[in-house]
């Protein structure tokens, strides 16, 4: 059971929207035999969560220019 599914099961939506810091059970997953194509799959392969928008990249400017040459949808998402 991840904190997505405890939320779900209380009648919460349960959407993960920006930066995370969680990485699911690949292992696991495989050992249990769940493809990440299923609803089951997708969600514990996202921490029980249904993906609105995640961002794992790292967005920001350093000394060379920007570090991801692609730009954040979260940042994009927020200054909407």
């Amino acid at each position: 059971m991840t904190m997505g599914d405890h939320l779900r099961n209380s009648g919460m939506d349960c959407w993960l929207i920006g930066k995370t810091h969680m990485k699911a059970d690949a292992a696991g997953m495989a050992r249990l035999g769940l493809s990440p194509d299923s609803v089951i799959g997708a969600r514990q392969a996202e921490c029980g969560f249904d993906t609105w928008i995640r961002d794992d990249g790292l967005w920001t400017y350093g000394p060379d220019g920007f570090y991801d040459e692609k730009r954040s949808p979260y940042n994009e998402y927020l200054s909407s």
